[in-house]
């Protein structure tokens, strides 16, 4: 989805600001209006931002198994890596500034955000992360062992997920 200004003028850049979530609990793309951060959302694109979301491989969205399967064992890495490249596609776009991307998520979405900071920092400007969880070793087991396996059994994908090593 996409946000614009009210008075977009699609011959001007405008900063963007893209929402994250990018784990397996929760996508941000859905056929319905609001969400929880849509007044916020909403003030950035009256102040002149661009506000959009994208889902990553591995969110409920209606993709199929191997779409949800893909992130098994590497949440962070293949949410992150989704989230840039769509970003490389955006920054393209005749509205967009490219020098002035911002990436941000609450929870899972600030796991999201640091990840694609410290992994990608040619694709993004600036990021906020809000309540994240930099090393996901020492998260919640139940939630992090569904998507990551046991971390005994595959402690290097754990430390790889973890925003926190890539600093």
């Amino acid at each position: 989805w996409v946000i614009k200004p009210p008075n977009f003028n699609p011959q001007k850049r405008y900063p963007v600001l893209f929402y994250v979530y990018g784990e397996p609990w929760g996508q941000t793309v859905l056929d319905v209006w609001g969400g929880r951060n849509q007044l916020w959302h909403t003030m950035l694109a009256q102040q002149g931002y661009v506000v959009m979301s994208v889902d990553s491989r591995g969110t409920p969205a209606p993709r199929g198994r191997a779409w949800r399967k893909s992130i098994y064992r590497k949440v962070g890495i293949v949410n992150s890596t989704d989230h840039a490249n769509a970003v490389r596609a955006i920054k393209k776009w005749p509205y967009v500034d490219p020098n002035r991307i911002g990436i941000w998520g609450w929870s899972g979405g600030g796991s999201s955000t640091l990840n694609a900071i410290f992994r990608y920092p040619d694709v993004y400007n600036v990021g906020m992360s809000v309540a994240p969880v930099p090393d996901l070793r020492y998260y919640d087991t139940i939630y992090q062992e569904r998507y990551g396996g046991l971390p005994q059994d595959h402690p290097e994908e754990w430390k790889q997920s973890s925003p926190g090593v890539h600093m």
